[in-house]
């Protein structure tokens, strides 16, 4: 029997500025050349997709969203829009509201459809309370209201929905006990797709035994809205790194795999085309032949416009700098590495991994001149206040390592003289307060000062 074709692309579905409608222009080439296939509409911050959901939109709004769906369509995308009415709606009374507003989009040709319930709260009005009774019945009601009316108006109308309880730490990673999961299943109808992150929110690995456990309880495959490179959480954050974390065997257990990026629109080129080398790949799956191939294919977006050349090993550096959520790339981790040791053994046993530290850092530096210098400042500015950080660290750094290889210098703390004014640097209300509640290796947080 032959499978339908993985849904594969892109969801612009973060927090923060939506992208540009010649962002998306630009996104719909790069899902071309990486052979994806679908882009989801759903940015938390345009206000009416979701906390202005009711409000019409307006000639102008239908305009640009009505040019991106043609666009789509040109290129052979499906485009799918999304609206995330459950901050507040009344399940009850404001169906009529969801139809007009979606009947704006049916107008502009679009043919699918998403129903968002991610991020809300979790309670029910007390009419909605008396009416449904549970949570899962009341999306269940709206949605299938959605779909009877889409399939009156088109018959080949799709339509897919995003649970509230949309990964396996959200039902405390007891997914096959979890009351609304397992009511959604069964009662939604079973040609709606439905939305899954994995076992975690952002999870760094998702493996077939886990979609297959949420499978059974959703009652049909899954489609991955997968968070590997989203940064909505944490702006001083960027990923670079490939698509990982991920077996080729998801293929035959999931309905398709959509990335939910970097809010940076110029930081995506790698995730994007490492994902379509993903769900283009047949038999295997060689993340690092999929990263090198990406850099060769991006590198000619890094021209400077001095005679300085941006080279291939300075974009692997770039990516290793910003490379995933859970680990930098090789050549950064063993930088840290080589800190953490150096700092703890006398100069005497540092040889080859002080050397080898200091190359890295004069990489660095040197790379972040040359992004300075990019022909391309939106690339520029997408990694310039990213870089300015990491540089100015190192330069601190090394300035504290020069104080331990002095002739006789006993381990002491450093005050460096310029540059890094305690007032200043790593200052502001965000590094105060965490100075209050630090956090350890493995994650757990300590108030800085115990309560007697």
């Amino acid at each position: 029997m032959n499978r339908r074709p993985l849904v594969s692309g892109v969801i612009e579905g973060f927090y923060g500025r939506p992208w540009s409608p010649e962002q998306r222009e630009r996104l719909l080439g790069w899902m071309n050349e990486a052979g994806l296939n679908t882009y989801l509409y759903a940015p938390k911050d345009d206000l009416k997709h979701r906390a202005l959901w009711r409000d019409p939109y307006s000639a102008d709004e239908l305009k640009s969203l009505g040019a991106l769906a043609r666009s789509c369509r040109s290129r052979e995308v499906t485009f799918v829009y999304a609206i995330a009415p459950g901050l507040d709606i009344r399940y009850r009374e404001e169906l009529p509201l969801l139809k007009a507003k979606l009947a704006q989009i049916l107008a502009l040709g679009v043919t699918t459809i998403a129903i968002l319930f991610d991020d809300i709260p979790k309670t029910l009005s007390p009419e909605d309370e008396a009416r449904f009774g549970t949570f899962a019945r009341a999306q269940i009601h709206v949605t299938h209201e959605i779909q009877a009316w889409l399939r009156g108006l088109n018959p080949k109308t799709g339509l897919w929905f995003c649970p509230t309880i949309y990964c396996g730490r959200f039902a405390e990673h007891r997914v096959p006990e979890n009351a609304y999961l397992l009511e959604i299943g069964a009662g939604l109808a079973p040609d709606i797709e439905v939305l899954w992150t994995g076992p975690e929110i952002i999870p760094e690995t998702i493996s077939v035994e886990s979609i297959q456990e949420v499978a059974r309880v959703l009652r049909r495959p899954p489609l991955i809205w997968d968070n590997l490179h989203a940064n909505d959480y944490d702006l001083r954050r960027i990923f670079l790194g490939p698509f990982a974390g991920r077996p080729i065997e998801l293929h035959g257990v999931v309905r398709g795999v959509l990335s939910n990026p970097n809010c940076e629109f110029e930081a995506n080129y790698i995730p994007l085309h490492t994902l379509g080398a993903y769900v283009n790949a047949s038999g295997s799956w060689d993340v690092e032949a999929a990263l090198d191939e990406s850099c060769r294919r991006w590198l000619p977006s890094f021209r400077c416009q001095t005679r300085r050349e941006f080279t291939f090993e300075d974009l692997r550096l770039l990516v290793d700098l910003y490379y995933l959520p859970f680990s930098a790339g090789p050549r950064l981790e063993q930088l840290i590495a080589d800190f953490d040791h150096l700092i703890h053994h006398p100069v005497s046993e540092w040889g080859e991994t002080w050397a080898r530290f200091e190359r890295t850092a004069d990489a660095i530096a040197a790379l972040f001149v040359k992004v300075t210098e990019l022909e391309d400042r939106e690339l520029c500015f997408t990694f310039y206040r990213l870089m300015w950080e990491i540089q100015a660290e190192l330069k601190l750094m090394r300035g504290y390592l020069a104080l331990l290889r002095e002739p006789g210098s006993p381990e002491r703390h450093y005050t460096p003289k310029v540059h890094h004014d305690p007032r200043i640097y790593r200052g502001g209300v965000v590094a105060r307060l965490q100075r209050l509640m630090p956090m350890d290796g493995p994650g757990e947080f300590r108030a800085a000062r115990s309560v007697p």
